[in-house]
């Protein structure tokens, strides 16, 4: 996913330096929807990534005394946050295969990431207390 926002973000880059900057509000064209889509799916993932590292490091605070159990709650967090990942670009890989053939398929993938890293941050507010 990470590869796809990148290329995104450097057809982005391929506007000319002084050309106006994508105005958001509203978008006009799909392209510009487009990247202020991508814009709000990495700001949404970076917020994500922030909440995980709470979420590994209130594991760390809460700790019982044996040192296992907090391996193992750490080791299963981290093992549940790269399968969520990889469910998440699995399926919204298959909203954008659904709509490959029409303007909207870039539309499409990165509504369903949007909704997918909502959920998970709600997800994991609620399982590790946070805030």
């Amino acid at each position: 996913m990470r590869a796809w926002l990148a290329a995104l973000g450097l057809a982005a880059m391929a506007v000319p330096a002084w050309a106006d900057p994508v105005d958001c509000d509203p978008p006009l064209s799909t392209m510009e929807s487009d990247l202020c889509q991508s814009i709000e799916v990495e700001q949404a993932q970076a917020q994500l990534d922030a909440l995980y590292q709470r979420a590994l490091r209130s594991l760390e605070q809460a700790c019982p005394v044996s040192a296992d159990a907090c391996g193992n709650a750490r080791l299963a967090l981290t093992r549940a946050q790269r399968h969520w990942a990889a469910f998440r670009d699995a399926d919204c890989e298959s909203a954008y295969a659904f709509h490959s053939d029409g303007s909207g398929r870039n539309s499409a993938r990165l509504d369903c990431l949007t909704g997918h890293i909502s959920t998970r941050k709600q997800q994991l507010r609620a399982h590790f207390e946070i805030r």
